[in-house]
């Protein structure tokens, strides 16, 4: 019934900055999470880095992941208290919905998956005709958005880019959860 689908939900929280030589496939280094961290047992049900290691740089040696919890007050505990990777204490938040971009070319909001993409390819980084990971160009001020059409950043850039920021903003009014620093439970203080 529904609360079996709801007890599968996992809670998501976003840990900055985790040693990249984590083993998150490891059934052994979760449960080692949990003991350092003071979590119930067998609370963490998955653990993934937020973007696949094939993607990091050669000599990344930190990374965000993503832990995801079957409870909500073990979620809020390491969102308060943080969490012990490796004997390194960090902090975490809540994983909010973000809005998403075709990765083929590169539009906000994507509706579309890149299977799909009826669009030529345009590079996320500087809208050129190539895939964004086949981009050689590394000067910020030849990067263009093509969201935004403006030169300076590319679409891949979340924290400069306006058209991400307001496509997130919609993403996350349709999801009311999202202003909450907390997984919301019956305890006040997640209000």
């Amino acid at each position: 019934g529904d609360e079996t689908a709801a007890s599968l939900q996992l809670n998501n929280v976003i840990v900055p900055f985790a040693p990249t030589t984590i083993d998150i496939g490891d059934i052994e280094t979760w449960q080692g999470i949990e003991s350092s961290s003071g979590l119930t047992a067998g609370t963490i049900r998955n653990v993934r880095f937020l973007k696949p290691a094939e993607h990091h740089h050669e000599g990344q040696r930190e990374a965000h992941i993503v832990v995801g919890l079957d409870s909500r007050d073990q979620a809020n505990k390491i969102i308060q208290a943080g969490v012990i990777i490796e004997g390194k204490e960090l902090q975490a938040r809540k994983e909010l919905p973000d809005a998403t971009r075709c990765v083929k070319c590169s539009v906000l909001p994507r509706d579309h998956d890149a299977k799909d993409c009826p669009n030529t390819t345009k590079c996320g980084r500087c809208a050129g005709g190539h895939a964004t990971r086949d981009c050689k160009v590394t000067d910020r001020k030849k990067f263009h958005c093509v969201n935004c059409k403006v030169n300076g950043h590319g679409a891949v850039d979340r924290n400069a880019c306006p058209s991400f920021t307001r496509a997130t903003d919609i993403v996350r009014s349709r999801h009311p959860e999202s202003k909450y620093k907390y997984f919301v439970t019956e305890d006040p203080a997640t209000w």
